[in-house]
């Protein structure tokens, strides 16, 4: 039985794996620039150094960030000014946008890990540039083993009728086969996101 339930698992939790990481995989990304700490942006700059992957580039134009009240129309109060800037790799002209508080310098150094429409300041590295096709494989690994272990536990019953079955597993978490202890469903979440977050500080 034991054998019957892994099988089935897989067979249903691969693709439902493949199908929610998409909606899933942009959260990941998202999580990834928060967990980037500054000594792995200075490795992403040495390597877009050692590349060569460093352009200068000058400022095109500058205006205020202007923004209204949606429920008044009145313009609001802002100290936020916008820089475009542009610059060139291989005869090709590209232009970025900064935005700052305080007064913007005319030239500025830009860094770029593999496409050159992407350069960035060097704080800013790994925010353009993520590697989706990694993320979107780690969050279907992810999910795709969550549910194989579930369905395996919970039965058969567990895939006849999957969304009350989803449901029942966020209100009430789900009972391991060991001694039936109930385990909320919290705790199983809690311990995805450790998951990827050791996953994504690897890389």
């Amino acid at each position: 039985m034991a054998v019957q339930n892994l099988f089935v698992s897989m067979l249903f939790g691969i693709p439902i794996g493949l199908v929610l990481a998409i909606p899933i995989t942009p959260f990941v990304g998202l999580l990834r620039i928060m967990l980037l700490s500054p000594s792995k942006r200075e490795k992403l700059r040495a390597q877009a150094e050692a590349k060569g992957h460093v352009v200068e580039a000058e400022m095109e134009k500058s205006y205020d960030d202007i923004r209204y009240d949606k429920v008044t129309g009145d313009q609001l109060p802002s100290n936020n000014i916008i820089g475009v800037y542009k610059y060139y790799v291989n005869g090709k002209k590209y232009k970025c946008k900064l935005s700052s508080t305080s007064r913007l310098s005319e030239k500025i150094t830009l860094y770029y890990i593999k496409k050159p429409r992407h350069a960035t300041t060097a704080g800013h590295l790994g925010n353009e540039e993520l590697p989706w096709g990694k993320l979107y494989i780690l969050a279907t690994a992810v999910l795709t083993i969550i549910f194989v272990i579930i369905g395996t536990m919970s039965g058969l019953s567990f895939w006849t009728d999957f969304p009350k079955s989803v449901e029942s597993l966020l209100r009430h978490g789900f009972r391991l086969d060991i001694g039936c202890v109930p385990v909320p469903a919290y705790i199983g979440i809690a311990a995805v996101l450790a998951v990827i977050v050791t996953c994504i500080k690897k890389r």
